[in-house]
């Protein structure tokens, strides 16, 4: 597995398994909540705001995570790519991406709650 920065032409790539991982929640996209999904990746540009990929060794995705204004807005890694360290993986470097960014004050983990 490598991590990689998200790109423009992954914007199908990222869509499709954010809305996997919503449907393994019982969950749709909402356009308030997932706002930032709907503008990927413009969302995440700028200082300190990072969308990355995880993909196997065919360059096939397992899991993806962003921050953005020094909060991790998207985690999620595929259930048969978990308990390898992926979602550390993909952590670790958004953090980074943050701190190096200026954007040392985070604020928090975002949940989902759809009401």
């Amino acid at each position: 597995m490598r991590i990689r920065a998200a790109i423009p032409a992954d914007r199908d790539v990222v869509q499709s398994l954010f809305e996997e991982h919503l449907a393994s929640l019982g969950y749709t996209p909402d356009a308030e909540l997932d706002a930032d999904m709907a503008g990927f990746p413009t969302s995440y540009t700028g200082t300190g705001n990072a969308f990355l990929l995880a993909v196997d060794a065919n360059d096939q995705p397992v899991g993806m995570g962003g921050i953005r204004q020094g909060e991790i807005r998207r985690i999620y890694v595929r259930p048969d790519s978990r308990g390898h360290g992926t979602a550390r993986a993909l952590v670790l470097p958004l953090l980074q991406a943050a701190i190096a960014g200026g954007q040392a004050d985070f604020r928090a983990i975002v949940a989902r709650h759809n009401d």
